[in-house]
């Protein structure tokens, strides 16, 4: 007359059934009644720390600068990585155009068929 109804208790944890894993629940009895037990107890799950480090700084970390000094030091620094990558990239733009001109060439060449 007391079928097995889902408990309480989880089957899974919250990262098994974000991995995909699934289960049944946990059945439990209530021809006895419910009881409430006593050992409820939430583990709140361990961040880990991440770190984004670009030349030196944690980018996650979000720390504003405290001195005017420091803010133009960061503004300088910026500045300077904006003019390194943009030097980077025209770089990149220029081997892109050779590679693709030498591609055009082998394809044209009638010697290499």
């Amino acid at each position: 007359i007391y079928p097995m109804t889902p408990g309480k208790e989880p089957a899974l944890s919250a990262d098994e059934w974000l991995t995909g894993i699934n289960r049944d629940p946990v059945l439990m009895s209530l021809k006895e009644g419910y009881r409430k037990s006593s050992k409820a107890v939430f583990k709140a799950p361990v961040k880990q720390k991440r770190a984004v480090v670009v030349n030196g700084i944690d980018l996650l970390e979000n720390v504003p600068p405290r001195t005017e000094n420091e803010l133009l030091r960061m503004f300088f620094r910026q500045q300077d990585e904006i003019r390194r990558l943009k030097d980077e990239l025209a770089q990149k733009d220029i081997k892109l155009r050779q590679l693709e001109l030498e591609l055009k060439n082998l394809r044209n060449n009638p010697k290499n068929n």
